[in-house]
């Protein structure tokens, strides 16, 4: 959590400081009121101020070099301006003429009255080039030279749209639009002459658009909605194309691609779709899905490789020959400017907005981190869900970690005693029958390690066996003893090592159990199972006895075999119980290790176990032990390993050898084996695996019983298919140390 806390807190800071996810950023930087901008440079350009009330229209000319000049036009309406080059051309207009003011980028300023163009409605400038300017005044077109001479020339009536089209042995050519009342029709001059290029249908709205000898005329209205007719006409074969676009005719620009004619427009229904289509083949290039919240485009700009389309709320700038998007930004546009009356320049980087009235400088933002804005934006719809589900993945650890904590306390509530450690052997918690065992009472101060409790008499026990647990840090089971004040009891602890998801301790739950009661109602049930037997087996010698006297001599033979076994059995049986029913005392004596497996070895008869092929390999060597009770321990340990091998031959072996600690006795056999489950419970009390066989686990407990009198342990290496070793470690010292043979689970 920490970590996602820390990536979180960083993606934050770079998006402070990239504040958009793509490469550009546009911000306001100056609203300039009054004037329309006519941007000609980074730095230069001219601003024209209208004349207001009583105020003459001006003109700043700012220089390359910073310098402003501002040039005084006098009490004149303005009707047009456009940029010549660097220059600046005029239309003023007054109540009975015209007159053209030329202004250059030193603040020069030349004028030129048109005699023979008279004002009526409304005058502006259709297209410029070079020296040459169209004027159209109220559907009137005349074409003006603003050179050395500033005469105007009538060009044609009825004409909406003019453009020049590319000069051709030095005379000047024009295309225009004129509505007859015949139609509407597509003209051109050339050589001085008009004449009609192609006849097209009439709407509302028409555009012109010009590259070299093709002119593509774009037409549409309110009656058609989103929708735009292009027609490409050549000079020499008139309509050569023509095809719908799903746009505004305000929203379709014109455009060569790689030498294709495209065209450039913004689908606009419910959603904004950017998209370039090539005209030829009527077929899309791309289309590129605006999902931002822009609203009411305006207008498109063009400039070099990128477009802009304006919104009311912001703009868009996308690279035009893939439709790659390098800046979104939401800006108050529509507070400034009305569609109708929105243009746009360049100055440099910069983009100058503008109008009659108003003008607004937003400047260019290099967003260095725009990658990583991007990629905090888009996976965000992957983060946060990540995010979620980390968090619910921790939690639902944490939610199964303490149910298992609590299933641990709610199977074993009211059962025993309980102790929550954390990790570090520190006490949390302990319930009732846990502080009354230990001797925890208001006064002691809590929340100390585990053994600085484990003081009080008969405790020493535990103190060894929580100290076992603590080492290892692996949950453990073991049976205890518990002598409080000369009534001693039997526990069975268990520990339950609790760790996180990475695998790390987080604490240990330990229950203990009283099962004094209950091993007490086993073995009086084991004594009355173990009694049954006794009585078949008397009954079986009863019988065979009662048959001696009239069975031949040959099957007496065997029937007195069957009747040595059982008594041997029998003999076995009592011997189990009287070496599980005495005290705990030992008399133990040097005795020779070999003569110990030799006597051990005799007591299995080779007729009773002709599948057995029983190996002696003890060397002769010194041990300190109770004689009888090692015999005991070890031929139980032979036993289960004859039984091991299930009836099928096989072989049983005892030897021993010595370390620098104990002396150890091997009982190896070539049976069954067993699993990692069986052998983890194999010193479990009166856990058996003969059932079917009469085992009672009985022989299991002596063998653990008699090595931890003797302070030794019990090791087993067993696997499934394979045989089982188990060695008896006992303690080569004279002192017996206090051990206790523990199991891990």
């Amino acid at each position: 959590m920490k970590i996602i806390a820390s990536i979180l807190i960083f993606l934050a800071a770079c998006v402070a400081k990239a504040d958009r996810a793509y490469p550009v950023t546009f911000s306001p930087n100056k609203v300039i009121e009054s004037g329309r901008a006519f941007p000609t440079g980074a730095s230069s350009g001219y601003l024209l101020k209208k004349k207001f009330i009583d105020e003459e229209a001006t003109l700043e000319v700012r220089s390359k070099d910073g310098s402003l000049r501002i040039v005084h036009l006098g009490n004149i309406d303005i009707a047009d301006a456009v940029l010549a080059g660097d220059n600046m051309l005029i239309l003023a207009q007054s109540d009975s003429l015209y007159t053209l003011i030329l202004v250059d980028k030193t603040g020069q300023m030349h004028s030129k009255i048109l005699p023979n163009i008279s004002p009526n409605g409304k005058a502006i400038f259709a297209d410029i080039s070079g020296n040459e300017v169209l004027l159209l005044v109220s559907r009137r077109l005349y074409r003006v030279d603003f050179g050395n001479s500033f005469t105007a020339e009538p060009v044609a009536e009825g004409v909406t749209e003019a453009k020049f089209l590319k000069k051709k042995a030095h005379t000047t050519r024009i295309a225009y639009i004129s509505i007859t009342q015949s139609g509407m029709n597509l003209n051109i001059i050339r050589n001085g002459k008009s004449e009609i290029l192609s006849k097209l249908a009439a709407y509302e709205n028409s555009k012109l658009c010009i590259w070299g000898d093709t002119v593509v005329v774009l037409s549409g209205g309110a009656n058609y909605g989103n929708s735009t007719l292009v027609q490409i006409i050549t000079l020499s074969h008139g309509i050569i194309f023509e095809s719908w676009v799903e746009a505004n005719i305000s929203l379709v620009e014109i455009m060569h691609l790689r030498g294709v004619l495209c065209a450039l427009y913004l689908k606009t229904d419910e959603e904004n779709y950017i998209r370039l289509q090539n005209l030829k083949t009527g077929k899309q290039i791309y289309s590129v899905f605006l999902n931002e919240r822009l609203i009411e485009p305006y207008k498109f700009a063009l400039r070099g490789g990128n477009a802009i389309v304006f919104f009311r709320n912001g703009l868009v700038r996308f690279e035009t020959s893939s439709g790659t998007i390098n800046a979104i930004d939401y800006l108050p546009i529509g507070k400034h400017f009305r569609t109708d009356e929105l243009d746009a320049g360049f100055a440099g980087h910069n983009i100058i907005i503008t109008s009659d009235e108003t003008s607004l400088v937003l400047v260019r933002h290099d967003n260095k981190l725009w990658l990583l804005t991007r990629f905090y934006r888009q996976a965000g719809n992957i983060l946060i869900p990540l995010i979620f589900m980390v968090v619910v993945v921790v939690l639902l650890h944490y939610y199964r970690k303490q149910k298992k904590l609590l299933d641990i306390l709610q199977e074993h509530s009211g059962r025993g005693a309980i102790l929550i450690l954390d990790k570090g052997g520190k006490l949390l918690r302990a319930n009732r029958a846990a502080k009354e065992l230990i001797g925890i009472s208001e006064s002691i101060p809590k929340h100390k390690n585990i053994l600085y409790y484990c003081v009080g008499t008969g405790l020493q026990n535990i103190k060894e066996w929580i100290s076992f647990v603590l080492a290892n840090r692996d949950s453990a089971k073991q049976k205890i003893i518990i002598n409080n004040e000369n009534n001693p009891k039997e526990w069975l602890f268990s520990a339950v090592v609790l760790r996180n998801f990475a695998g790390r301790l987080r604490g240990i739950v330990i229950n203990g159990m009283d099962i004094t009661e209950e091993l007490e109602k086993k073995r009086l049930n084991n004594w009355a199972s173990l009694a049954h037997d006794m009585q078949t087996n008397l009954s079986t010698i009863r019988l065979n006895a009662e048959q001696l006297s009239i069975e031949p001599e040959n099957e007496n033979y065997v029937r007195r075999e069957k009747i040595i076994h059982q008594v041997n059995v029998l003999i076995q049986r009592v011997r189990d119980i009287v070496t599980v029913g005495r005290s705990d005392s030992l008399d133990k004596q040097q005795y020779d290790v070999q003569e110990i497996c030799k006597e051990v070895i005799s007591e299995f008869d080779q007729n009773m176990f002709p599948h057995v092929e029983f190996v002696l390999a003890a060397i002769p060597m010194p041990v300190i032990c109770d004689k009888p009770k090692m015999i005991r321990a070890l031929r139980n340990a032979i036993e289960n390993a004859t039984r091991a091998l299930k009836g099928k031959p096989g072989t049983v072996s005892i030897s021993n050898y010595s370390d620098a600690k104990n002396v150890c006795f091997v009982i190896r056999d070539s049976g069954v084996g067993m699993d990692q489950k069986t052998k983890s419970k194999m010193l479990t009390p009166y856990f058996t695996t003969g059932a079917k066989e009469g085992g009672f686990g009985i022989g299991t407990m002596i063998m653990q019983h008699v090595v931890d009198m003797h302070g030794g342990e019990i090791i087993i290496n067993s696997e499934s298919g394979k045989g089982t070793e188990l060695i008896f470690a006992i303690p080569s010292a004279g002192k017996i140390p206090a051990r206790k043979t523990f199991m891990r689970r």
